[in-house]
């Protein structure tokens, strides 16, 4: 794809800075972005992200070359600093702020994690309210990329589930790993290819 894929443009801004948008738009506090270093680098010469971090909406957790993806996750989880942690991946740009509403509505009177569900697919965002997420993040175990849903499976414990049809957008599910998947993402896109 050329660059890292949380940099690449789509309808008019990056893919991160459309995450990071989103977390803004619904309210849902401080912000912590898992980056590798080039792309900390990279951001430090966007007036977006300096923005942000200047006001206090984001801040990073930068992560080791090589780490897997579950390392960004631990290391999300265990910045929490509220009430709920919300896992959410920059490559899912048909996520929006209605989807994001209602998996923090449905989040908040629960004392258990909430993830979204697109047909068969437990995905994210999700939701893990603070305390789980610690203990998460300690986890020991969790050195591979199974995800969230395995290690509740792993562990026993029960979790919500919001439920995203077709009907709340036929690309909800599309994760963007390799170029194809970014050309067929830049060809939904309602606002343009960026």
């Amino acid at each position: 794809m050329g660059r890292h894929k949380a940099l690449l443009p789509f309808g008019g801004r990056s893919l991160l800075a459309r995450a990071c948008d989103l977390f803004f738009d619904a309210c849902v506090g401080h912000t912590v972005v898992a980056l590798r270093a080039k792309v900390h680098e990279e951001l430090s010469q966007e007036p977006w992200w300096l923005q942000a971090r200047a006001a206090g909406r984001v801040s990073a957790v930068l992560l080791e070359p090589g780490q897997p993806l579950s390392a960004s996750i631990k290391a999300l989880l265990g910045a929490s600093g509220g009430t709920h942690v919300i896992l959410h991946q920059v490559d899912r740009p048909f996520v929006t702020l209605e989807h994001m509403q209602r998996l923090v509505s449905f989040a908040a009177c629960r004392d258990q994690v909430v993830l979204s569900r697109h047909g068969a697919l437990l995905m994210p965002p999700a939701v893990v309210p603070a305390d789980l997420a610690r203990q998460f993040a300690a986890e020991e175990s969790w050195n591979d990329d199974r995800g969230l849903a395995s290690l509740l499976q792993r562990k026993g414990l029960a979790w919500g589930e919001v439920v995203f049809d077709v009907m709340d957008g036929p690309h909800f599910a599309l994760d963007l790993d390799t170029p194809e998947d970014y050309g067929d993402a830049l060809a939904l896109c309602p606002l343009g290819d960026g």
